[in-house]
C-alpha cells in the first residue's frame, strides 16, 4: 500500500510540476528582467566618472593639437624669417622654454623666479596654450596674470583669417575684443598672438566659441574657449 501511495504521489507531483512551470517560468523571467532594468542605471552611473575623465583627457589632447598646429605655422614663418636673416648674415636667437610647477592654486604663482631665468612679461602656457603672463618676479618664485583677469595689459592677437584684436578678461572668461564691427569672425577659428615685446607671434590662445555683436558700438568681441585651465595644470611652460 505504501508503494502504491508513493507511486500515486509521484505521479501527481509530476503533473503539478508540469502545470506550474507554465506559470512560474514567465514570472521568473519577468522578475529577472525588472531587476536587470533597475540595475542598469546604477551600472551606467558607475561608469560616469571614467567617462568624465576620458572627456577631460580628450579636451586636453584637443588643446594640444590646436596649439601644435599654431606652433607649426609659427615655425614655418620663423623658417622663412631665418632664411631671410641668413641672407643678410644675421643670427636668430631661440626663445627660452622653462617648465616649472605651481606654488598655489588660490593665487596664480610659480615656484621659479629670477634665479631660474624667469622674467616679467614671459608667456605662461598650459598644453601649448597661452593662458597668461608673468606679472611679478622674485628670486625663487613669481606671480602670474591670467588673460581672464580684468584690467591687465592688453595682448594683441589675430585670427586665422587675419582679423586683429586684443585679449580682454571679465574675471572668468577670455574675449577677443576691439574687433572692427565690419570684420568677419567665424566660430571655431583659432586665435594666436600677433607678436609684441616679450611675446612671440603665433602662440595659440584659444578658439572662438561665441560672437557678441552690439550694433550701437563701432567694435565687437568674441568669447574664446581655451580648452585648458591654469588651475588644473600640474606644470606649465614659460616662453
Amino acid at each position: 500500500m505504501v508503494l502504491i501511495a508513493a507511486t500515486e504521489f509521484a505521479g501527481w507531483f509530476k503533473i503539478l510540476q508540469v502545470s506550474t512551470q507554465g506559470f512560474i517560468n514567465p514570472v521568473l523571467s519577468f522578475t529577472t528582467a525588472k531587476i536587470q532594468a533597475s540595475m542598469d542605471p546604477i551600472f551606467r552611473l558607475s561608469r560616469y566618472p571614467s567617462l568624465a575623465a576620458r572627456l577631460s583627457n580628450l579636451e586636453y589632447d584637443y588643446a594640444q593639437s590646436l596649439a601644435k598646429i599654431s606652433e607649426l605655422e609659427r615655425e614655418l614663418h620663423e623658417a622663412d624669417a631665418i632664411r631671410a636673416a641668413l641672407n643678410e648674415s644675421s643670427q636668430t636667437k631661440a626663445a627660452l622654454f622653462l617648465t616649472t610647477r605651481l606654488v598655489s592654486y588660490t593665487q596664480p604663482g610659480l615656484a621659479a623666479g629670477s634665479d631660474q631665468g624667469v622674467r616679467k612679461g614671459m608667456l605662461v602656457l598650459v598644453a601649448g596654450t597661452a593662458v597668461g603672463t608673468v606679472d611679478h618676479v622674485e628670486e625663487s618664485q613669481s606671480t602670474v596674470s591670467l588673460f581672464s583677469e580684468t584690467g591687465r595689459h592688453p595682448i594683441i592677437v589675430t585670427t586665422e583669417s587675419g582679423v586683429q584684436g586684443v585679449l580682454e578678461g571679465d574675471g572668468r572668461r577670455v574675449h577677443l575684443a576691439l574687433v572692427p564691427q565690419g570684420a568677419v569672425l567665424n566660430t571655431g577659428e583659432r586665435v594666436v598672438t600677433l607678436g609684441q615685446e616679450n611675446i612671440s607671434a603665433g602662440v595659440f590662445v584659444g578658439k572662438i566659441s561665441n560672437i557678441e555683436v552690439n550694433s550701437a558700438s563701432p567694435t565687437k568681441r568674441a568669447q574664446l574657449d581655451q580648452l585648458v585651465s591654469f588651475f588644473s595644470a600640474p606644470v606649465v611652460e614659460l616662453k
